[in-house]
């Protein structure tokens, strides 16, 4: 088990803090769990908000909330991954020694299939030696290859 400090959604969350007009692209923010005003406008209807409220320009500047140096982006960064699956075929040899083949394999490879992960984060893998998510808001990138292997 290891412990993961979420760059990439402080990131997110700093983006909305700032000025929205500033040209960067914005984020959903419905993916995240932040308080929002009731209907009064007060803040008493978000009990379980995991995140502060990222449109609170008057404090933002002052308390800098979505700095990355502190527990709130602290998460469960334990994974288990499927990193490679091949499939391969070996081809009859009676049906391609018509070809003039001695052997034929046909193969197709997937790589970084599938992660199971608690963490919210784009990739637990991608963490540095001091559990910081450095992806960049990026995961390792899932390849396919196809390969054919013949002998004469």
């Amino acid at each position: 088990m290891r412990d993961v400090l979420n760059a990439a959604a402080a990131s997110d969350l700093s983006n909305f803090s700032g000025n929205i007009f500033g040209g960067t692209a914005l984020p959903p923010i419905e993916d995240y769990n932040y308080w929002k005003p009731d209907a009064v406008g007060s803040y008493n209807g978000t009990v379980g908000a995991v995140y502060p409220n990222p449109f609170d320009f008057r404090r933002a500047g002052v308390l800098q909330p979505f700095r990355t140096n502190q527990s709130l982006f602290l998460e469960d960064g334990s994974y288990w991954k499927i990193s490679q699956i091949t499939f391969a075929y070996n081809f009859n040899r009676n049906l391609i020694k018509r070809l003039s083949m001695s052997s034929a394999r046909l193969a197709f490879t997937a790589a970084n299939v599938y992660t199971f992960s608690k963490y919210s984060g784009p990739d637990p893998e991608l963490v540095s030696a001091l559990g910081r998510d450095n992806s960049n808001g990026y995961p390792n990138a899932r390849t396919y290859s196809m390969s054919l292997n013949v002998q004469f």
